[in-house]
């Protein structure tokens, strides 16, 4: 009632307090952020461990079951299920939710390091993490042209990519497609049994070889030099002249056993535009910013490298996740022409939409594709 008394007493005093407040709220919509969900820290975390050459049979042994065994020890486990596949093995651990995320991330991490003398020797070392919404791609900028892969790989890779990156809140730029120039070393058995040599014989030599490793330091008396041994190899034909052994007086170079190609790394996944091979950039924006200015600095950015590409280069924005964040929203009349100008629905969808589904089921989610290009780009196992 005091608000009422006061309000009927000192009507101005009313009036400008309103008037303050309405003020205040027209100034604060425009900079009101637009994002699809709300922030939310799912308690999930995931174990990934890879082990080049295994089959799932193999990981399962001898990594999944390994780690699981240790990770089940954990306090407040709601959930745990594993995948093992080709090379890799993947584990999700759900924790409930009055459970603070970052500490049993902690604590996941800690029970990995705990067994990871229990695991293989040749695999690489497991990542553990959470799961984030905000690490799903925002963006996928296709590129595709009448050159070879390795020519749009490269291009992406050193020319596309930093400058994507250079935006303010961008993450990362990853790069599916894309197939970059690897030196092959394709080894004769034959020729290698004649020399009584092994594949670790060329391994170890190509290591030590093609290395830069620190050679100290040259003090003097007013300065300190640091020394560095040029030891990489810059062409592809110095490969060839690698010393492997030596038997009978007589060096054996890693030409002598195995020949060496400049070719380009292993297919692994496949990026199309329109029917033509290309590359795909997905671009995934930082944790907590706001989807759709990233988004809308990434696309004035392609709109000024477009001017940039050579000759016979296309680059398009083929899926856009930021798109479903406005046509979601409702927006008020004093911010539509400024933070919604791509409305193209009533504000009732708002209440149509889909709530989330779970966190692993959200990574499959299929993104908005622009009706002017279909990529389509398969990862597999690495």
């Amino acid at each position: 009632m005091k608000i009422a008394d006061v309000s009927i007493r000192r009507p101005v005093f009313a009036v400008m307090l309103i008037g303050a407040l309405v003020g205040l709220g027209l100034v604060s919509i425009p900079r009101l952020g637009i994002d699809l969900w709300p922030r939310v820290e799912f308690p999930l975390v995931t174990v990934q461990t890879v082990l080049p050459g295994a089959a799932p049979e193999t990981v399962e042994r001898e990594v999944t079951q390994i780690l699981e065994e240790s990770i089940n020890t954990i306090e407040g486990i709601r959930l745990l299920r594993s995948a093992s596949s080709d090379s890799l093995s993947l584990i999700f651990v759900e924790f409930e939710l009055e459970y603070d995320v970052q500490q049993k991330v902690q604590e996941v991490r800690d029970r990995v390091d705990a067994v990871r003398g229990d695991l293989p020797d040749d695999i690489d070392p497991p990542i553990v993490d959470r799961f984030d919404p905000d690490a799903q791609p925002i963006l996928s900028v296709m590129l595709a042209g009448p050159y070879s892969i390795r020519a749009i790989t490269e291009l992406a890779d050193k020319r596309i990519k930093p400058r994507l990156e250079r935006i303010p809140g961008v993450g990362s730029v990853t790069i599916l497609g894309g197939r970059p120039r690897e030196v092959r070393v394709w080894v004769d058995p034959v020729r290698l049994s004649g020399y009584g040599l092994s594949v670790d014989d060329v391994l170890a030599a190509v290591r030590s070889e093609h290395a830069e490793l620190p050679g100290g330091r040259i003090e003097t008396g007013r300065a300190e030099y640091a020394v560095k041994t040029q030891g990489r190899l810059t062409h592809v034909a110095d490969f060839a002249e690698i010393t492997v052994a030596e038997r009978g007086g007589r060096v054996i170079h890693l030409g002598d056993v195995a020949s060496v190609e400049d070719g380009l790394a292993d297919e692994r996944t496949l990026s199309r535009l329109n029917g033509r091979r290309g590359v795909a950039l997905m671009v995934r924006r930082q944790s907590g910013e706001n989807t759709v200015l990233v988004a809308d600095a990434v696309k004035q950015e392609i709109a000024r490298m477009r001017a940039d590409l050579p000759e016979g280069y296309e680059m398009v924005v083929a899926l856009d996740g930021s798109s479903a964040a406005p046509s979601t929203t409702s927006p008020s009349p004093w911010a539509g022409a400024r933070c919604w100008p791509r409305r193209s629905c009533c504000c009732s969808c708002a209440a149509r939409a889909r709530p989330p589904s779970w966190p692993w089921r959200s990574r499959r989610r299929s993104w908005p594709a622009s009706p002017a290009s279909t990529p389509s780009a398969s990862p597999s196992t690495p």
